[in-house]
């Protein structure tokens, strides 16, 4: 896309994944490179001010780590890494096929807000948000419905 073109609505999503993305991969970066530095130290490494980066820390802490043989913390992290152009369709497939969700539960039967759908809905919600496509979703469940879950 050139600076004169007027963007898509997928190309807005795309740049949108691709920000949330490379944010949280800041901070997880940021968040291993102060174990063994100070925070004065760092911040002048990187070019910002210490109380920006004791900001920052403090909203590393939250950021969930990659889970070990994935490219993302959750269902939906991998899916926004594959919509901001860092996964091929194929790596999206395997992962999201063989990531070992978590399982909802029911409704107390009173209150419907106690119902949990469970992890498999990030990539419902991946799909319905145009993440991911019809085809690559299809493919997805077949893979997830052969390891025998």
């Amino acid at each position: 896309m050139s600076i004169t073109e007027t963007p898509t609505g997928d190309t807005v999503r795309r740049l949108r994944s691709r920000e949330l993305v490379t944010h949280v991969s800041y901070l997880r970066a940021l968040r291993t490179a102060a174990q063994d530095t100070t925070q004065t130290q760092l911040a002048s490494r990187i070019g910002i001010s210490q109380p920006s980066v004791n900001s920052a820390l403090k909203s590393a802490a939250a950021v969930l780590d990659v889970r070990p043989g994935f490219s993302g913390a959750t269902p939906y992290e991998i899916a926004q890494r594959f919509d901001a152009g860092e996964l091929t369709r194929e790596q999206v497939v395997d992962e999201l096929g063989r990531w070992d969700y978590r399982p909802g539960s029911p409704s107390d039967g009173y209150d419907w807000s106690t119902f949990d759908a469970g992890e498999f809905a990030e990539v419902a919600r991946a799909h319905t948000e145009h993440l991911i496509d019809d085809a690559t979703y299809d493919e997805i469940l077949i893979r997830y419905s052969e390891q025998g879950r």
